[in-house]
């Protein structure tokens, strides 16, 4: 009889055993869930500061416009690509298409695009000649003062729309209104693994 009890004693002490274990398990668990959800909404509020550090706007003065960019992140962004926009009363246009500018690191101050910048203005004057050509063949006078008029219009009204990436792969989008929206994660981390080392 003693051996009975013997036994008794042992499974229930086994019993006790299993289900501390499964207590010990279930709270290891959750704590490491809750870490990890936490350490996910720290690397998304890094990634967010990055994205909100960048920035590219439109400078006019007088005849001349220039497009700057400021960096003021650690990191550079990536696959920069900017559409120039023309405001034209209650509607707007994309002046152009998607042009790429490559790479953009850190700055300490704000810098020039010079080469978008030159090829924009060049392409507003010469939209403007062939407009001002097509409602004024015979006065001249009348043309150069319209061709005048469109380049003030174009590059008094522009804004710009921007895409990047930043260091983690993630895509970024900032419209002409300036809202700066992030595109769902279709980067599956095999690809965003090769985006990093790329990038190293």
């Amino acid at each position: 009889m003693a051996s009975f009890w013997a036994s008794v004693g042992s499974g229930v002490i086994a019993l006790i055993a299993l289900i501390a274990a499964i207590i010990a398990a279930t709270a290891a668990w959750r704590t490491n869930e809750h870490q990890r959800k936490q350490l996910d909404q720290l690397t998304q509020r890094d990634a967010e500061r990055h994205a909100y550090s960048f920035g590219m706007w439109v400078t006019r003065d007088l005849d001349d416009f220039a497009v700057f960019y400021s960096n003021a992140g650690s990191l550079p962004v990536y696959n920069v690509a900017v559409r120039v926009w023309v405001n034209y009363g209650d509607e707007a246009f994309h002046f152009g298409n998607w042009r790429d500018i490559g790479d953009l690191g850190p700055t300490t101050e704000p810098q020039k695009l010079i080469k978008f910048s030159e090829d924009y203005f060049q392409r507003v004057v010469s939209y403007a000649e062939s407009e001002a050509e097509a409602k004024f063949i015979d006065n001249k006078g009348n043309r150069d003062q319209k061709v005048l008029q469109i380049v003030d219009y174009c590059i008094s009204s522009a804004s710009l729309e921007y895409q990047f990436y930043d260091s983690e792969g993630q895509r970024w989008e900032r419209d002409r209104e300036g809202i700066i929206l992030r595109e769902d994660p279709v980067i599956t981390t095999k690809t965003r693994a090769r985006f990093i080392a790329l990038r190293s």
